[in-house]
């Protein structure tokens, strides 16, 4: 093949140093195996056994799925975390150890956490939904600030905190029960079908109390938890002085 081209380019009286190039093109191995040929050389070459396989890090150091209508919130309790929950009227919105949102209807909040090594903390900063299910907060969880009011209509609502702050009303269809210490961020109301406001001590015992002249429909706790505004069904609004629970006094 050479030969005949070198007879060819002779006869048009080509160059000495063009011929060269053109033989030299012609010459070369195809391209896929001059690669080929680099890559046996060791240029380039990785072994693949040579790679250390990846560490698996924690994407969500809280999960937020919801599954059907139920909204779950489970820390791992791998760290000190805190997540702030949103439920608009369309779905929820997480920030903090969890950044995320879903759409979809929300009748039930349940929020756990795996253990007590670490802290959790849980904000809900929106509940625009009805949470005809209830609202259930497990003891694991170390501080629980409820930011607005909450419907929980039809359902029961039970925060096991240790630490809970309470700055919106809270209204259910069954009993509410609050395991810890509450700090009242402002005025709130609880109102309840289960007619049932005690922590969910193991012996309860009754501190004090003080008859109206009919039933109470609803109780307003001050936010300095000196009187509680009661709604008689009879006489209307009865404020009571319970700065001293053992001997609760009418103070109009």
């Amino acid at each position: 093949m050479f030969s005949n081209l070198v007879s060819l380019l002779d006869s048009f009286g080509i160059a000495k140093h063009v011929r060269r190039r053109a033989l030299s093109i012609f010459s070369r191995p195809p391209r896929w195996t001059r690669r080929r040929e680099y890559a046996g050389a060791g240029l380039g070459v990785v072994s693949l056994s040579g790679i250390e396989p990846l560490e698996l890090k924690r994407l969500f150091a809280v999960d937020v799925d919801l599954v059907g209508t139920v909204l779950t919130v489970a820390f791992d309790d791998a760290a000190a975390d805190s997540v702030t929950l949103s439920i608009n009227a369309t779905g929820y919105v997480a920030s903090g150890a969890n950044t995320s949102f879903g759409s979809g209807t929300i009748t039930e909040l349940v929020v756990i956490d795996a253990g007590t090594a670490n802290t959790s903390s849980f904000t809900l900063l929106d509940a625009s939904q009805t949470l005809s299910d209830g609202l259930l907060i497990d003891a694991n969880v170390t501080a629980t600030n409820v930011a607005i009011d909450v419907n929980a209509s039809g359902g029961n609502v039970t925060i096991d905190s240790a630490s809970l702050t309470l700055g919106g009303n809270v209204t259910s269809g069954g009993p509410q029960v609050y395991s810890g210490d509450v700090t009242l961020a402002r005025n709130v109301t609880l109102t309840s079908g289960g007619s049932r406001f005690v922590p969910d001590y193991a012996n309860p015992s009754l501190a004090g109390n003080l008859d109206t002249s009919s039933g109470a429909l609803g109780v307003t706790l001050s936010s300095d938890g000196q009187y509680a505004f009661v709604a008689d069904f009879r006489s209307g609004l009865q404020i009571i002085d319970v700065s001293n629970v053992a001997n609760p006094s009418l103070a109009g």
